[in-house]
């Protein structure tokens, strides 16, 4: 993995989220770069989760919720590097998504965003309509989801 890619931005970010990030079990040199973004995926996909729903809900997630949004970044991440890089990686082959992830009315901007990895290498001439270009901050989204809760 180059040290000026992508790739390297997104496990830069994630070992700032001590509480999420668990690299690779091999840690060494020896692990592949597959698992070293799967695993920087996951955190910032968990993190940006927790942090969502902390805000919305005044209290911490189940813990299903942070793993479920944590494997889907994973799987989705892992398997762009790996079809880029043409790797393989044992370890991603056995990870399985969970069917159930948050709906839109629970948290809308970490559904946006795995809907957004759902391919990060598609390329689209439509730009991207949604909760992240209409918000200007998070109180926004919760007036937002507040007024369809009350239907004011």
């Amino acid at each position: 993995m180059r040290p000026d890619s992508a790739w390297a931005a997104l496990v830069e970010v994630a070992a700032t989220l001590p509480a999420h990030h668990q690299p690779c079990p091999k840690a060494a040199q020896s692990c592949c770069g597959t698992c070293r973004v799967a695993a920087a995926a996951r955190a910032v996909a968990s993190g940006w989760a927790q942090t969502e729903y902390r805000n919305y809900q005044q209290a911490e997630p189940t813990e299903t919720l942070l793993h479920s949004c944590g494997l889907a970044a994973a799987a989705r991440f892992g398997r762009v590097f790996a079809a880029q890089n043409a790797a393989s990686c044992g370890a991603l082959d056995r990870l399985t998504v969970p069917e159930a992830l948050p709906g839109p009315e629970q948290l809308p901007l970490t559904g946006e965003l795995l809907t957004l990895w759902a391919n990060p290498t598609a390329t689209t001439r439509h730009p991207v309509a949604s909760w992240l270009n209409h918000c200007t901050g998070l109180d926004d989204i919760r007036r937002v989801l507040e007024m369809r809760r009350t239907g004011s």
